[in-house]
């Protein structure tokens, strides 16, 4: 009764039997072993060839030296070994030789599964260097065990339960401004599929492609940034049946880069032209005039009479500020008619910037409206990048592609789907 115990204890079948418990030094380290064998009975039913695959097999050698995993690590940092029998059986029918490997245990690996599914949930918040001298193994070798027991995506029979899928997709910076991978969020479980390696187009096609015809019908909406490799991607892969969404704060986010330029231009010639440097701050222009002071609106009010660009930069990102905000009540023809309203407006501007901003506006314009029928956007995405941002920090760092992948995505993954993660 004990010796059961103990094996259910540390996890394991009933194809053991406990022969012995001792601690004895383990490379340098002292360590509990458990001496362990198998119960014949029970695994040469299970046994069979893997050549033929027949069951009738026989012991063929079974070896002196013994082979010694390391199965768990307690809290208090001591080590649990296993001390396994070599066995090789014989087909009978075939007459190939072949070495058995009990479930849990694989040929090229110095700890079990038990020790490694330990590892990847402390990989979540650790990182490699950290994990891999807890279990005492290279890192290299870490990484490639992530390689070979871990799936960077979510499997689509996850969503089977869905009636209408919503996608969100957005890239970040993985190192520097040139290397970006994309993520992909299923926005309405809030789930993370996977991880891209690039932001390109040709990407973005392979993975729609990818996806089963009976998950791809119910595809309703994408959210997307104003990028235009992800709209053509988009439609390539998914026609036109599906609806693109812009996020409004990325329609936001490039007005307020337009107006930070013009504000940059505006000091650059002041200081070409008249020789005294002058600063117009920035923070007075990126916020909402309701959220302003009334000292900052005087201070607002000054700069416009100072420089009327600024003013005309201004009102163009209120105006899309206020349908995003206080026109989601609104039907959806009143919304076209006020954002076709706004893009004559600024065709008709002085300024070349503001008329260059009116094509990008009527280049996006449907995707803007595509927001108001079910108020999609990517805020979720961007929750995740940020936590994205973290993990690469208590990571020291991370180089290589399909490492950073690994990674994150084990990193942003509810521990709930962890198991869907494995292979």
């Amino acid at each position: 009764m004990k010796k059961e115990l103990i094996l259910n204890l540390l996890n394991l079948s009933n194809n053991y039997n406990l022969i012995g418990i001792k601690e004895e030094e383990v490379r340098g380290k002292m360590g509990l072993v458990i001496d362990v064998d198998f119960n014949m009975k029970r695994i040469r039913r299970d046994v069979k060839c893997p050549v033929c695959g027949s069951c009738n097999i026989s012991i063929h050698e079974r070896k002196k030296k013994k082979r010694l995993i390391l199965h768990l690590i307690l809290p208090d940092g001591r080590r649990i070994y296993l001390r396994l029998p070599r066995i090789r059986f014989r087909c009978k029918e075939c007459n190939k030789t072949f070495s058995y490997y009990p479930e849990g245990i694989h040929p090229w690996m110095r700890i079990s599964d038990n020790l490694l599914l330990t590892s990847i949930y402390n990989l979540r918040r650790g990182s490699f260097r950290e994990v891999s001298s807890f279990i005492g193994v290279h890192t290299r070798t870490l990484k490639r065990y992530i390689d070979r027991f871990m799936r960077n995506s979510i499997p689509w029979e996850y969503f089977d339960g869905m009636r209408d899928i919503r996608i969100g997709i957005d890239e970040h910076s993985m190192r520097g401004k040139k290397i970006k991978v994309v993520l992909v969020v299923e926005l309405n479980s809030h789930t993370p599929i996977t991880i891209l390696p690039s932001d390109r187009k040709e990407e973005i096609v392979r993975f729609f492609n990818s996806i089963p015809l009976h998950v791809k019908k119910r595809i309703k909406e994408v959210s997307i940034d104003m990028r235009e490799s992800f709209r053509r991607g988009i439609r390539e892969s998914l026609g036109s049946n599906v609806r693109i969404v812009v996020d409004p704060f990325h329609v936001i986010r490039d007005a307020n880069r337009r107006i930070d330029e013009e504000r940059k231009l505006i000091q650059s010639t002041h200081l070409y032209y008249k020789g005294k440097r002058i600063k117009i701050p920035k923070i007075l222009f990126l916020k909402g005039r309701e959220k302003l002071t009334d000292k900052e609106r005087n201070k607002l009010d000054y700069y416009f009479n100072l420089y009327p660009s600024l003013k005309e930069f201004y009102e163009v990102k209120e105006r899309l500020r206020y349908m995003f905000n206080y026109m989601k009540h609104e039907d959806i023809e009143v919304i076209r008619e006020y954002i076709n309203n706004l893009i004559r407006d600024m065709e008709v501007s002085d300024d070349p910037e503001i008329r260059r901003w009116s094509k990008t506006l009527k280049r996006w314009r449907e995707e803007i409206i595509n927001h108001f029928f079910n108020f999609s956007s990517t805020s979720i995405v961007e929750g995740y990048n940020t936590l994205s941002k973290l993990i690469k920090r208590i990571s020291f760092g991370l180089r290589d592609v399909n490492t950073y992948i690994n990674k994150v995505f084990l990193g942003i993954v509810p521990i709930h789907l962890l198991p869907h993660l494995l292979t």
